[in-house]
């Protein structure tokens, strides 16, 4: 599993995505690699300078794929 971080001067960075605006230290793996994947799709540039380790979109991709199968099978095995 691939993991994108973020460099040390934008650690402090407030960026509002998904449910929050919390400083980037505070963010998940899962929520800095969803940011890497928006950063990846738009090309922004002011999101792209916030990365040290940058995998590949496919890489990012299948990260989140295999997270998110981990979580469903978690969930099904709680129902049992």
């Amino acid at each position: 599993m691939v993991q994108a971080t973020i460099k040390e001067e934008f650690k402090n960075k407030r960026l509002a995505f998904g449910k929050s605006a919390n400083p980037l230290y505070k963010r998940s793996g899962i929520e800095i690699n969803e940011l890497a994947i928006i950063a990846h799709e738009s090309k922004d540039k002011s999101l792209l300078q916030l990365f040290e380790t940058f995998p590949t979109l496919a890489e990012l991709k299948k990260t989140k794929t295999d997270q998110q199968l981990k979580e469903a099978v978690g969930a099904a095995v709680k129902k049992r």
